[in-house]
Formats: structure tokens, sequence, C-alpha cells
């Protein structure tokens, strides 16, 4: 089954293995609101703008583990921020006697987020 699991494509989704440039060849139209994957697409026609190397079909294993990684990444860049922006806040209410906010957790951040109407 693993086999034909890597073999199964995405939509109009596509790399160079020489310099890892992807392109996604949907279709959309702001007249009419039409969203999709144009018939037929099923190749990349077009060669990679950055080396002319022949561009090839993503797989579904592929994608699926590029945006866990990604998803990774970006949970982690928010820990970060978050820390920095509670030391900011601890530094700037220590000058002023403000009462910034400082977050203990992505979760009291994103909490935070819902209370306001940011999510």
């Amino acid at each position: 089954m693993d086999a034909i699991e890597e073999l199964l494509y995405t939509p109009a989704s596509f790399v160079c293995d020489k310099c890892g440039f992807r392109l996604e060849k949907r279709t959309m139209l702001a007249a009419t609101g039409q969203v999709g994957v144009k018939i037929g697409g099923e190749e990349c026609e077009d060669p990679c703008p950055n080396d002319g190397e022949q561009m090839r079909r993503v797989t579904w294993k592929e994608m699926a583990l590029s945006s866990s990684e990604s998803a990774h990444e970006l949970m982690l860049a928010l820990i970060e921020s978050i820390k920095l922006q509670s030391h900011y806040a601890a530094i700037l209410n220590g000058y002023d006697g403000g009462e910034r906010l400082q977050f203990s957790c992505v979760a009291a951040w994103i909490e935070r987020l819902r209370k306001v109407g940011t999510l």
C-alpha cells in the first residue's frame, strides 16, 4: 500500500528536483470567482525558471511531509516570538509602570487573540 500512496499526485503541483522551486498551476478568475485546477494539467510544460530543468509532479506524501515541516517551523517561530514579546513587555512595564500583557505559552496568546476577535 505504501508504494501506491507515494504515486498519488497532488493536482497541479510541480517541483524542480535540482533547485527545489515549487509551482502551483491553479485557475483563479476574479470576474467569476472560479477557483480550481485546469483539466489536462497533469504535466508541467514549462521548464524551471531558475535552471531550465524539467519539473515533476508532487506526490501527496511529499506535500503532507512538507506541510508538517512548515507547521512545525511556524510553531517554533511563534513560541520564540511570544517569549520575546513577554520579555519586552516586562522591561517596559518595569520602566513606565504599565500593564502590558505577558503570555506564558502559545495557548494563552491564541486565547487572547480570540478574546479580541482577531481569530
